[in-house]
Formats: C-alpha cells, sequence, structure tokens
C-alpha cells in the first residue's frame, strides 16, 4: 500500500523548491536551478523488483526557463491551460501550458512572491509577500486587483485558496494564521486569525472540503483549525524537525506532511495521528503534492530528487 514507486534523484541541478500535479497527471517541478520542469509519469503493468505492481517511470518533458534567480514555487491551474512560477528574481511567469510559451511576467516586488496559489475557477493568483501583505492578481490583466494585509512587518510565507475558492488561508513567519474571505461581496474580509503560535508557518493546507485548515510549523508541529467553528482543534506531533509543507488527499481521510527531518508522513485526519513514514530523501523535503486520483503523492527536496510514492 505505502510503496515508493519511482525517483529521479537528480531531477534538477540544485535544491527543488515546489512541486504539482497537472490535470493530466504529469508532474511539475520548481528549482533553485532558475527552471521549471515537466516530468511525465507513466505505469506499465508486468512484473518488477517490487512485487509484480508493474513498473512507474518519470521522464522530463520540457523545460522552462527565463528566470534569473531561483524557482520557490510552481503551480498549475486546475483548469491545465496556465502555469505559473514564482521566483527570488521577484517576477512570477505565467506559461501557456499548451504552447510552452510566456504569456506574462509580472513584477512583484522586492521578494514579494515567495508562495504562489491559484483561484480554483477564475484566472485570479494569490501570492505571498515579504511585508505581510498578500496580492490577488488577475492573470489576464496582468495586474493587482486586491491586497491583503495579515500583519505589518512580517513574511506572508504560504497562502492557499480553499477549494470553493471562496476563503484564502495564510500562514506567516511571525506564527501568525489567518482566513480571509474572497467571495465576491466582502472579499478581503478577515475571518479568522490565530495568533498563538510562536514559529514561522512554513505551509497552510484546506481539506478537500474546506472544513480544517492544517499549518505546518517551524515548532515541529502541525496545528488543525475547525473553519467552520473557527478554532483550533488539535496539535498534531511526529516530526523532529521544521515542518515544511502539507498535502491533502483527495478522498478528505489523510494528508501527508513533509519537513527538514528528510521524511515525508501519511497521516489519518480521524484518528489524528500518522499512519506511515518515507524516508527516501538525504536532504530536507521542501514540497509535496497528491494526484487528483489519491493513489500517488510525489515529493522533492534539497537533495534534488523527485520520488513519486504508491499512496492506495
Amino acid at each position: 500500500m505505502y510503496k515508493k514507486r519511482a525517483g529521479k534523484p537528480n531531477a534538477h541541478v540544485d535544491a527543488i523548491y515546489s512541486v504539482d500535479w497537472t490535470p493530466y497527471g504529469d508532474i511539475i517541478t520548481g528549482s533553485l536551478d532558475e527552471t521549471v520542469r515537466i516530468w511525465n509519469h507513466t505505469h506499465t503493468l508486468g512484473d518488477d523488483d517490487s512485487g509484480g505492481h508493474g513498473k512507474d517511470t518519470l521522464v522530463e518533458k520540457k523545460c522552462f526557463e527565463g528566470h534569473e534567480l531561483g524557482v520557490v514555487s510552481a503551480k498549475v491551474h486546475k483548469d491545465g491551460k496556465i502555469l505559473a512560477a514564482s521566483s527570488l528574481d521577484s517576477h512570477i511567469r505565467l506559461y501557456d501550458m499548451e504552447t510552452g510559451n510566456l504569456s506574462q511576467s509580472l513584477d512583484a516586488g522586492p521578494i514579494e512572491s515567495w508562495s504562489i496559489s491559484f483561484h480554483p475557477t477564475e484566472h485570479y493568483l494569490a501570492t505571498g509577500g515579504f511585508e505581510g501583505k498578500v496580492n490577488i492578481w488577475d492573470c489576464e490583466k496582468a495586474q493587482v486587483t486586491n491586497t491583503l494585509t495579515v500583519d505589518n512587518g512580517t513574511f506572508a510565507l504560504s497562502v492557499q485558496y480553499a477549494p470553493s475558492g471562496n476563503k484564502l488561508g495564510v500562514g506567516c513567519q511571525s506564527g501568525t494564521v489567518a482566513i480571509f474571505d474572497t467571495s465576491a461581496k466582502e472579499h478581503g474580509k478577515v475571518l479568522q486569525k490565530y495568533d498563538d503560535l510562536k514559529k514561522s508557518v512554513r505551509c497552510v493546507e484546506f481539506d478537500k472540503e474546506g472544513s480544517l485548515l492544517f499549518a505546518a510549523c517551524d515548532d515541529c508541529n502541525i496545528n488543525m483549525y475547525d473553519v467552520r467553528k473557527a478554532k483550533p482543534i488539535a496539535t498534531l506531533t511526529s516530526h523532529t524537525a521544521w515542518v515544511l509543507s502539507v498535502a491533502s488527499s483527495p478522498d478528505g481521510k489523510h494528508f501527508a506532511s513533509s519537513s527538514t527531518d528528510k521524511t515525508v508522513k501519511i497521516w489519518d485526519i480521524g484518528l489524528r495521528k500518522y499512519i506511515h513514514s518515507f524516508e527516501n530523501h538525504s536532504d530536507q523535503v521542501w514540497d509535496i503534492a497528491y494526484a487528483s486520483d489519491g493513489r500517488h503523492l510525489v515529493s522533492v527536496g534539497e537533495d534534488s530528487a523527485l520520488n513519486l510514492y504508491e499512496v492506495l
């Protein structure tokens, strides 16, 4: 059930900070080597050395270049038409997934686009910034339509739209976790704000229903919030170092986490405990992502490796 199925030990020539899936089953990776790469994942039936379950392979399909510094976040819109890549060069580049051409280059300002998240249905992009601000970009007009303020002077390290698109979660370097209303009627209103965490929040992630929010923190823990009841409900412990990323499973029953302790863990949401740990990276694991069918999970890290796991 839980097994590493494939891996690319040197998928990039530098650390890989970001990973995502396209709607068509390809994998997107963004690296400090200033590139974004698309990987084709194929599964062939037949015997292999893992017990006769067939063989999984990862083959590079395309490479996007153009950034002048490392890529820290790369995401694909759910419609599969736009790829957004955020870089330390202060620019967000938007690529046409069909042609591979650069369609827009957004000047985000000094260190103003560490984390990015697409609206699930509209072509809007949220970007987390250095001064506690979150910009909402209209990708077609290439301009900021709204700016949300979390905490002045603190880095908004992570942003994530809820599956409905009506809420946006934000995690900050100060330890603040906030949820904004992003509906048309009250766009930008702060719905919930939590200041109980004392260390940086590296990642926020909603579950499939948008009723739970997970916050990965530098205190080695993952905090769970009940979005509907507007309260914290659990603190999950198992990692032994900073938790860098959290990803929710499509079935809503599990989530995965990655850490500077070099592990990827699978958690049971109902039991509120981890049920499996992968230890296939040789350095910290920066990001993870579930495939849309929930069968596979990918991870990337400081060791430049891309790993694929079977999790169902």
